[in-house]
């Protein structure tokens, strides 16, 4: 009997461990910018070659390299081409860092 309660004890201590992990998980992704960007994952080095910094729905900040919805992008008219930066302040860099 002592034996099943001290298994039932350690499941229960596991199952809570495992929620406080998740939970702080959850907040360091939040931290680090995660509830509010768009997907920043690089794609393929084929899909990369293949499409001029435009995969799928997804643009490349040549600044930060990060691949953001061109939606929610901050467009630049550079040298008659578009490029899209993720905020104000890396498109700046950018250009400052073209003079």
């Amino acid at each position: 009997m002592r034996t099943i309660l001290m298994m039932i004890a350690a499941v229960i201590a596991l199952a809570i461990v495992r929620s406080i992990v998740r939970d702080i998980a959850r907040a360091v992704s939040r931290s680090m910018g995660g509830g509010n960007r768009k997907s920043t994952a690089a794609p393929s080095a084929a899909a990369e070659s293949a499409g001029a910094g435009v995969v799928g729905k997804l643009v490349k900040d040549p600044q930060t390299g990060t691949y953001i919805d061109p939606a929610v992008a901050v467009a630049a008219e550079i040298d008659g081409a578009t490029h899209y930066f993720e905020s104000k302040k890396t498109r700046d860099e950018y250009l400052n860092a073209q003079r």
